[in-house]
Protein backbone atom coordinates (compact mmCIF):
# COMPACT_ATOMS: atom_id res chain seq x y z
CA UNK A 1 0.00 0.00 0.00
CA UNK A 2 1.28 3.48 -0.86
CA UNK A 3 2.75 5.33 2.09
CA UNK A 4 3.73 2.22 4.04
CA UNK A 5 7.21 2.10 5.53
CA UNK A 6 9.55 -0.38 3.79
CA UNK A 7 10.54 -3.49 5.69
CA UNK A 8 13.75 -3.13 7.71
CA UNK A 9 17.01 -4.68 6.50
CA UNK A 10 17.62 -7.86 8.50
CA UNK A 11 21.05 -8.36 10.05
CA UNK A 12 22.85 -11.34 11.62
CA UNK A 13 25.57 -10.71 14.19
CA UNK A 14 28.31 -13.31 14.82
CA UNK A 15 31.10 -12.70 17.33
CA UNK A 16 32.70 -14.82 20.05
CA UNK A 17 32.78 -11.86 22.45
CA UNK A 18 29.44 -11.37 24.21
CA UNK A 19 29.97 -7.65 24.77
CA UNK A 20 30.62 -7.17 21.05
CA UNK A 21 27.49 -9.11 20.13
CA UNK A 22 25.36 -7.12 22.56
CA UNK A 23 26.91 -3.83 21.48
CA UNK A 24 26.39 -4.43 17.75
CA UNK A 25 22.87 -5.73 18.44
CA UNK A 26 22.03 -2.58 20.39
CA UNK A 27 23.38 -0.24 17.70
CA UNK A 28 21.51 -2.03 14.92
CA UNK A 29 18.21 -2.27 16.77
CA UNK A 30 18.32 1.48 17.49
CA UNK A 31 17.86 2.14 13.75
CA UNK A 32 14.29 1.95 12.44
CA UNK A 33 15.42 0.65 9.04
CA UNK A 34 17.53 -2.20 10.50
CA UNK A 35 16.55 -5.30 12.46
CA UNK A 36 18.66 -8.02 14.11
CA UNK A 37 17.52 -11.43 12.92
CA UNK A 38 20.18 -13.64 14.56
CA UNK A 39 23.04 -13.39 17.04
CA UNK A 40 25.57 -16.13 17.69
CA UNK A 41 29.16 -17.09 18.41
CA UNK A 42 30.03 -19.31 15.43
CA UNK A 43 29.59 -18.52 11.74
CA UNK A 44 29.54 -22.18 10.66
CA UNK A 45 26.64 -22.85 13.04
CA UNK A 46 24.59 -20.04 11.49
CA UNK A 47 25.57 -21.14 7.97
CA UNK A 48 24.29 -24.66 8.68
CA UNK A 49 21.03 -23.39 10.17
CA UNK A 50 20.33 -21.11 7.22
CA UNK A 51 21.31 -23.78 4.67
CA UNK A 52 18.89 -26.29 6.20
CA UNK A 53 16.08 -23.78 6.52
CA UNK A 54 16.14 -23.84 10.32
CA UNK A 55 16.77 -20.08 10.30
CA UNK A 56 15.85 -17.36 7.80
CA UNK A 57 18.64 -15.86 5.71
CA UNK A 58 19.56 -12.34 6.84
CA UNK A 59 20.15 -9.58 4.32
CA UNK A 60 23.50 -8.59 5.87
CA UNK A 61 25.98 -10.47 8.07
CA UNK A 62 28.19 -8.61 10.56
CA UNK A 63 30.84 -11.05 11.75
CA UNK A 64 34.18 -11.50 13.40
CA UNK A 65 36.79 -13.24 11.23
CA UNK A 66 37.59 -16.07 13.61
CA UNK A 67 41.14 -17.18 14.38
CA UNK A 68 43.22 -18.79 13.05
CA UNK A 69 42.94 -16.70 9.92
CA UNK A 70 42.84 -19.63 7.48
CA UNK A 71 39.89 -21.19 9.29
CA UNK A 72 38.09 -17.88 9.64
CA UNK A 73 38.40 -17.17 5.91
CA UNK A 74 37.26 -20.70 5.07
CA UNK A 75 34.16 -20.24 7.25
CA UNK A 76 33.45 -16.94 5.50
CA UNK A 77 33.69 -18.61 2.09
CA UNK A 78 31.28 -21.33 3.20
CA UNK A 79 28.84 -18.62 4.21
CA UNK A 80 29.22 -16.88 0.85
CA UNK A 81 28.53 -20.13 -1.00
CA UNK A 82 25.47 -20.92 1.13
CA UNK A 83 24.14 -17.34 1.22
CA UNK A 84 25.48 -15.49 -1.82
CA UNK A 85 22.81 -12.79 -1.52
CA UNK A 86 23.82 -11.81 2.04
CA UNK A 87 26.87 -9.49 1.97
CA UNK A 88 29.36 -9.63 4.83
CA UNK A 89 30.83 -6.92 7.07
CA UNK A 90 33.91 -8.08 9.01
CA UNK A 91 34.62 -6.31 12.29
CA UNK A 92 37.57 -6.82 14.64
CA UNK A 93 41.22 -6.10 15.37
CA UNK A 94 42.47 -5.45 11.85
CA UNK A 95 45.84 -5.83 10.16
CA UNK A 96 46.63 -5.26 6.47
CA UNK A 97 46.90 -9.03 5.94
CA UNK A 98 43.58 -9.74 7.66
CA UNK A 99 41.90 -7.01 5.61
CA UNK A 100 43.30 -8.44 2.39
CA UNK A 101 42.22 -11.97 3.27
CA UNK A 102 38.74 -10.83 4.36
CA UNK A 103 38.15 -8.96 1.10
CA UNK A 104 39.44 -11.90 -0.96
CA UNK A 105 37.05 -14.19 0.97
CA UNK A 106 34.13 -11.99 -0.03
CA UNK A 107 33.70 -9.30 2.65
CA UNK A 108 32.08 -6.12 1.31
CA UNK A 109 33.03 -4.06 4.35
CA UNK A 110 35.87 -4.30 6.88
CA UNK A 111 35.72 -2.28 10.10
CA UNK A 112 38.11 -1.81 13.04
CA UNK A 113 37.02 -3.00 16.47
CA UNK A 114 36.53 0.53 17.82
CA UNK A 115 34.41 1.77 14.93
CA UNK A 116 31.96 4.62 15.50
CA UNK A 117 28.34 3.52 15.67
CA UNK A 118 27.45 5.90 12.83
CA UNK A 119 29.99 4.25 10.53
CA UNK A 120 28.84 0.75 11.46
CA UNK A 121 25.28 1.69 10.55
CA UNK A 122 26.34 3.38 7.31
CA UNK A 123 28.47 0.37 6.37
CA UNK A 124 25.53 -2.01 6.85
CA UNK A 125 23.31 0.19 4.70
CA UNK A 126 25.99 0.47 2.00
CA UNK A 127 26.59 -3.26 1.62
CA UNK A 128 22.86 -4.01 1.85
CA UNK A 129 22.47 -1.81 -1.22
CA UNK A 130 25.19 -3.70 -3.08
CA UNK A 131 28.01 -1.27 -2.36
CA UNK A 132 31.55 -1.75 -1.07
CA UNK A 133 32.45 0.12 2.13
CA UNK A 134 36.01 1.33 2.71
CA UNK A 135 36.89 3.93 5.33
CA UNK A 136 39.98 6.13 5.62
CA UNK A 137 41.49 3.83 8.29
CA UNK A 138 41.26 0.88 5.92
CA UNK A 139 42.53 2.75 2.89
CA UNK A 140 45.60 4.07 4.71
CA UNK A 141 46.56 0.65 6.02
CA UNK A 142 45.97 -1.07 2.71
CA UNK A 143 48.32 1.43 1.06
CA UNK A 144 50.94 0.88 3.76
CA UNK A 145 50.59 -2.90 3.56
CA UNK A 146 50.80 -2.85 -0.23
CA UNK A 147 53.99 -0.79 -0.09
CA UNK A 148 55.56 -3.22 2.40
CA UNK A 149 54.64 -6.18 0.19
CA UNK A 150 56.18 -4.48 -2.83
CA UNK A 151 59.34 -3.67 -0.88
CA UNK A 152 59.64 -7.25 0.41
CA UNK A 153 59.15 -8.60 -3.10
CA UNK A 154 61.75 -6.25 -4.54
CA UNK A 155 64.26 -7.30 -1.88
CA UNK A 156 63.60 -10.94 -2.77
CA UNK A 157 64.04 -10.20 -6.46
CA UNK A 158 60.44 -11.08 -7.37
CA UNK A 159 57.04 -9.40 -7.19
CA UNK A 160 53.97 -11.56 -6.56
CA UNK A 161 50.34 -10.70 -7.00
CA UNK A 162 48.13 -10.96 -3.91
CA UNK A 163 46.59 -14.19 -5.23
CA UNK A 164 49.98 -15.70 -6.08
CA UNK A 165 51.10 -14.93 -2.53
CA UNK A 166 48.01 -16.69 -1.16
CA UNK A 167 48.58 -19.77 -3.33
CA UNK A 168 52.26 -19.84 -2.38
CA UNK A 169 51.44 -19.62 1.34
CA UNK A 170 49.04 -22.56 1.11
CA UNK A 171 51.40 -24.61 -1.04
CA UNK A 172 54.06 -24.14 1.64
CA UNK A 173 51.69 -25.05 4.49
CA UNK A 174 52.94 -27.96 6.66
CA UNK A 175 49.66 -29.78 6.06
CA UNK A 176 50.68 -30.31 2.43
CA UNK A 177 47.36 -29.10 0.99
CA UNK A 178 46.31 -30.56 -2.34
CA UNK A 179 45.54 -28.16 -5.18
CA UNK A 180 41.85 -29.00 -4.75
CA UNK A 181 41.96 -28.03 -1.07
CA UNK A 182 43.85 -24.82 -1.88
CA UNK A 183 41.19 -23.94 -4.43
CA UNK A 184 38.41 -24.57 -1.93
CA UNK A 185 40.07 -22.37 0.68
CA UNK A 186 40.56 -19.52 -1.80
CA UNK A 187 37.23 -19.95 -3.56
CA UNK A 188 38.82 -20.66 -6.96
CA UNK A 189 39.01 -23.71 -9.22
CA UNK A 190 41.80 -26.28 -9.06
CA UNK A 191 42.75 -25.32 -12.62
CA UNK A 192 43.17 -21.69 -11.54
CA UNK A 193 45.36 -22.79 -8.63
CA UNK A 194 47.58 -24.67 -11.08
CA UNK A 195 47.81 -21.60 -13.31
CA UNK A 196 49.03 -19.53 -10.34
CA UNK A 197 51.43 -22.35 -9.48
CA UNK A 198 52.89 -22.27 -12.98
CA UNK A 199 53.31 -18.49 -12.74
CA UNK A 200 55.15 -18.98 -9.44
CA UNK A 201 57.37 -21.61 -11.02
CA UNK A 202 58.32 -19.13 -13.75
CA UNK A 203 58.92 -16.21 -11.38
CA UNK A 204 61.09 -18.22 -8.99
CA UNK A 205 62.72 -20.23 -11.80
CA UNK A 206 61.84 -23.70 -10.47
CA UNK A 207 59.94 -26.64 -11.95
CA UNK A 208 58.36 -28.46 -9.01
CA UNK A 209 56.52 -27.76 -5.78
CA UNK A 210 59.30 -28.80 -3.43
CA UNK A 211 61.80 -26.54 -5.17
CA UNK A 212 59.26 -23.71 -5.17
CA UNK A 213 58.74 -23.89 -1.41
CA UNK A 214 62.48 -24.11 -0.78
CA UNK A 215 63.24 -21.13 -3.02
CA UNK A 216 60.38 -19.06 -1.59
CA UNK A 217 61.57 -19.81 1.95
CA UNK A 218 65.11 -18.84 1.01
CA UNK A 219 63.90 -15.51 -0.36
CA UNK A 220 61.69 -14.82 2.67
CA UNK A 221 58.44 -15.00 0.70
CA UNK A 222 56.83 -17.52 3.10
Amino acid sequence: MAGENPLPTTVAVVHTDELMRVGIHTVVEHETDLQVLHTGERLDALTAEVATGAEAEPQVLVAQLAAPLDLGCAALRRWRRACPQAPVVVIGELTPLLVQRAVEAGAMGVLPLHVARTELVQCIRTVAGGGLHANSWLQARLRAGHQRLRSAGADAGVLLTAREAEVLRLMAHPAGHTYQVIGEQLGISEATVRTHRDNLFAKLEVNNRQALVAEATKRGLV
